[in-house]
Formats: structure tokens, sequence, C-alpha cells
């Protein structure tokens, strides 16, 4: 009877410069990713090979979704890791913030950069995406010199954006948790 080879790829959420994709290359290095859309699609491709990695608890937000449920039920859990969410402002060019008319971000991304929104940027609109990668990604895209997304310092550089102003999330302690699992055997 031969050994089960055992993939060395990782399956977590997207696109490129994600959460997901940072606190994986983070505490992992330059693995085998898989980038997928939607937690379900994570779930789906684990359970035929590799390995999967998703977020279930924030600090601040609190548990995401039922992924955890899901792991406990579904898959072995491997193990648990700390990422600490930093947030940058980033654009197009170093425009002076008073020019930016929009700022995209992931909802949860706006609401944690609340304070600095209200009093640097009060009258800016806020246009929610998927994640805070999905905003750089379509600036980028785009081309709109008065907008800002926010962001992981490390998305800005990944897109080619400017750093208008780092740090500007309202908690030095907002960790999210992931969780490495694997189907079970």
């Amino acid at each position: 009877m031969g050994m089960e080879r055992l993939s060395n790829r990782f399956h977590t959420l997207g696109p490129e410069g994600s959460f997901h994709h940072l606190a994986l290359e983070h505490h992992h290095g330059a693995v085998d990713i898989q980038l997928h859309d939607n937690f379900d699609q994570i779930f789906a491709a684990t359970k035929n090979e590799g390995r999967g990695w998703i977020a279930v608890r924030n600090s601040i937000a609190g548990l995401v979704e039922n992924n955890q449920l899901i792991i406990d039920q579904s898959f072995n859990k491997i193990k648990c890791y700390n990422f600490l969410v930093k947030l940058c402002l980033a654009s197009l060019n170093d425009s002076p913030i008073e020019n930016f008319k929009q700022v995209w971000s992931h909802a949860k991304a706006l609401q944690e950069c609340l304070p600095f929104l209200n009093s640097q940027l009060p009258t800016a609109l806020w246009k929610e995406f998927n994640s805070t990668s999905s905003a750089a990604s379509k600036l980028l895209n785009c081309q709109k010199s008065d907008v800002a997304v926010i962001c992981a310092t490390q998305t800005a550089h990944l897109y080619n954006l400017t750093i208008i102003q780092e740090n500007i999330h309202s908690s030095n302690r907002n960790f999210t948790e992931f969780v490495l699992f694997e189907k079970r055997k």
C-alpha cells in the first residue's frame, strides 16, 4: 500500500495582496498559493488537496462568518496564527490629502479607520469592496487621481501605489486569527 502524497499547495482568499495572502506569506514564506474568490471555494478545494488558510476571528470585528465551525466539523486543524492588521492610505500619486474625493476599501477597514477618515477626509465618499486588495487593484486599473484606498502597506507596494499616510487604523492591537487546516483523513 503506497503512502498518500501530501500537496504543498495552500488555498486561501484572494486577490493577491489580501490580508489572507499577506498573512500566509508572512507565516509560511513563498509557498504554492492558490487564491480563491470566497470561503466556500477554499473549503471545497482543501477537501480535494493541499491545506487551507482562512480567517476565523478578528480582535475587533469578532468571528469571521462561520469559518471556525466549518473547520471544527469537517477538517483537521493544524495550527492557529495571529496577524497584526495595519492599514495605510494610498493613492496613485502623492496628492495632498484634501484632494481625495473618494476612499475605497473593505467595509471592516473603513470602520477601523473611522477616526482618521472623520478628521482627515470628512467629506470623502466611501466605496466598499470585497477586500482591501481588490480596492487597490481597481484603483490601479482605473487610474482615478481623486481616489485613495485603505490597505496594507505591502498591498500598496504590490500595486505600485504611493503611501499617503501609514498607521491610520484606530487600534494598534487589531489581530486577525488565521487557521491552517487540512482535510480529514
